[in-house]
């Protein structure tokens, strides 16, 4: 029971803070636009984090396309993480086609960033 307890404390202890963030379109051109990301600052002057990501909205599960999805070319990573120190989001990646939404995590799923 004492290692269940102290299990349990460990892990409050280092839970991540999952910030919001706002997404718009600053820019359209043709079938794409370039989002603007802005995220939830006083969140992660916190020390939390933003975890992004962009789905396909013309597929569905159980193919959803999405970046970044795992793969090598992006370093196996699942989501972008913006912190108060930098942000692994490519700013080629901010060009957005229509059919494709942003989201983000927020520590259970991933939800619409608006």
């Amino acid at each position: 029971m004492s290692a269940l307890v102290t299990l349990t404390a460990l892990l409050a202890a280092t839970s991540t803070e999952w910030c919001s963030a706002q997404v718009y379109r600053s820019y359209s051109l043709g079938v794409s636009y370039r989002a603007a990301v802005i995220p939830d600052q006083a969140c992660l002057d916190r020390g939390g984090v933003l975890r992004l990501r962009k789905v396909s909205t013309m597929s569905l599960k159980p193919f959803q396309p999405q970046k970044p999805n795992g793969s090598e070319q992006y370093g196996g990573l699942w989501g972008w993480n913006v912190t108060a120190r930098g942000s692994q989001l490519p700013t080629s990646e901010l060009w957005t086609l229509y059919s494709w939404q942003w989201q983000r995590w927020d520590g259970r799923r991933w939800v619409v960033a608006r």
